[in-house]
């Protein structure tokens, strides 16, 4: 609902999670950072591993999933290299 005749302070508005683009990565740029052979791999991975980090960015279904690679790099020392 949009917010009528209130002013806003957005000083103090909720923010989420400030990534840097460069940062960002799809199906193909997960799979060559965990080793896997091919980006569909990415998608056996989330449903193989509870512990599989979430996408920061999902734009819906059949779109694109977008990961922050800091957390595709911290999953993946508690996994050892990747294989599919």
């Amino acid at each position: 609902m949009p917010l009528r005749g209130r002013a806003v302070n957005y000083r103090h508005a909720p923010v989420g999670r400030l990534v840097d683009v460069d940062d960002l990565l799809d199906a193909h740029g997960v799979a060559a950072l965990l080793g896997l052979s091919h980006p569909n791999a990415v998608s056996t991975y989330r449903r193989r591993y509870h512990d599989f980090p979430d996408p920061v960015i999902d734009f819906g279904s059949g779109r694109c999933l977008l990961w922050h690679r800091d957390d595709v790099e911290g999953w993946r020392p508690r996994r050892g290299e990747g294989h599919d």
